[in-house]
């Protein structure tokens, strides 16, 4: 990279301290968010921001730390083109995961029952 080339583009350091966010914190949000974060990859493996990428990373921190939205909802946020996933539809969702799981627990139980009785029923029919 020639220098003119690198002038707006940030190193990790470089974009957490323009942000106001420690480097480790950066380097959480690029695994967990990669897919959202535009990164550049020099030959050399670092990764470099440019203007695009230090304002996503000022977004994600804002929605995360100021606005309180986790990173599955900041993740739906930013792959939806801003469509956002409020908390009610975050845990109604996980409340219906809890249900299904408690039906099926509850299927399952029904399906021993009617198991056995079949089996009583069986063990009837060969004693007559």
């Amino acid at each position: 990279m020639d220098k003119d080339h690198t002038q707006h583009h940030r190193t990790v350091s470089e974009v957490a301290k323009e942000i106001n966010e420690s480097s480790t914190t950066i380097r959480n949000w690029m695994k967990q968010l990669k897919e959202e974060i535009p990164t550049i990859k020099a030959e050399n493996g670092y990764n470099y921001f440019d203007d695009d990428a230090t304002k996503r990373l000022l977004l994600i921190k804002q929605m995360n730390q100021e606005e309180g939205y986790t990173i599955k909802q900041i993740k739906y946020h930013l792959s939806t083109d801003g469509e956002t996933l409020s908390p009610e539809q975050f845990y109604s969702t996980k409340d219906l995961i809890e249900k299904i799981e408690a039906l099926q627990e509850g299927q399952q139980v029904q399906e021993q029952f009617n198991q056995a009785l079949m089996q009583r029923l069986d063990d009837q029919n060969t004693i007559m």
